[in-house]
């Protein structure tokens, strides 16, 4: 299946406990999103100057990014390697999975490449909503929806990667948001716990802004900050946004109640997408 085409390389067969690595290597499913061809070459290109950054072989360094730029680029793979990470059968920990990822973003943060869907260029290794969603999206053919979904439960997830795109319109300039300006405000961590799984999940911070709005940022090693993207910790535009909680009585705020009524739950029934388990996140 194209997922394992997409996932193999980070993992351990369950069953034989044998290496299923190089199938990565091989894979015919490679070009769809999952990933694009020019990120796979750009992959192989900097494969060996991240073997020597990481001590590790040139293949092992290959398929670290490949795996990692896979999960953050597509929910069923995320969703899968989970399960594994879990079992301890995954090649690779969960740091060096968000590493790798990082120096993805950072190396090939002037790579753009092209989605004949949308008629578009995007930046690499990057997914919008709808791509991270689709298991099957493609970006080199017109992707055709698989129509098969239960309708009603697909619209779920279809109109809350809506809300999460929404979320991060207009924040190219994320100074406005950590300068708590334009309508722009932090929650303290016992307000954000929703987005802080992970490996350096604790480091991650939420803004609300007052139009409905919410964003998830991470301040980086060199004082830089990102936007938080992945499945598990995303920002999503609130129906209600929460108020700070100051003392006992911020938790039953008007604003808390609609807040836990109309977004954490559906968020803890449905998650963000139709692989989440909520309850195996922690």
């Amino acid at each position: 299946s194209s997922l394992i085409g997409t996932i193999s390389g980070g993992l351990i067969d369950g069953e034989s406990g044998a290496s299923i690595g190089s199938s990565i290597a091989t894979s015919a499913d490679r070009s769809n999103r999952q990933l694009h061809q020019e990120e796979i070459d750009f992959i192989d290109a900097k494969a060996k100057e991240y073997a020597e950054q990481e001590n590790i072989s040139e293949s092992e360094a290959k398929v670290l990014l490949l795996t990692s730029a896979r999960i953050y680029n597509d929910a069923e793979a995320a969703s899968y390697h989970d399960k594994f990470l879990k079992k301890g059968k995954s090649m690779f920990s969960e740091e060096q999975i968000v590493k790798a990822q990082e120096y993805l973003w950072e190396e090939g943060k002037n790579l753009m490449i092209y989605d004949v869907t949308t008629n578009s260029f995007q930046r690499a290794f990057y997914s919008t909503p709808y791509q991270y969603l689709k298991s099957d999206y493609s970006l080199s053919q017109k992707y055709e929806p698989n129509i098969n979904y239960d309708a009603k439960r697909q619209e779920h997830y279809d109109l809350r990667f809506q809300m999460n795109s929404l979320s991060k319109k207009e924040v190219n300039d994320l100074s406005i948001i950590t300068k708590e300006t334009n309508g722009w405000e932090k929650l303290p961590p016992e307000q954000s716990e929703y987005h802080m799984y992970g490996y350096l999940g604790d480091k991650n911070e939420k803004y609300v802004n007052d139009d409905g709005r919410e964003v998830v940022l991470r301040k980086m090693g060199n004082g830089e900050y990102i936007i938080i993207n992945d499945y598990k910790n995303i920002g999503t535009y609130n129906f209600q946004n929460p108020v700070p909680i100051n003392n006992t009585l911020d938790w039953i705020a008007k604003e808390n109640i609609e807040h836990l009524k109309h977004d954490i739950l559906p968020y803890l029934k449905f998650g963000n997408t139709p692989y989440d388990k909520i309850g195996e996140f922690k």
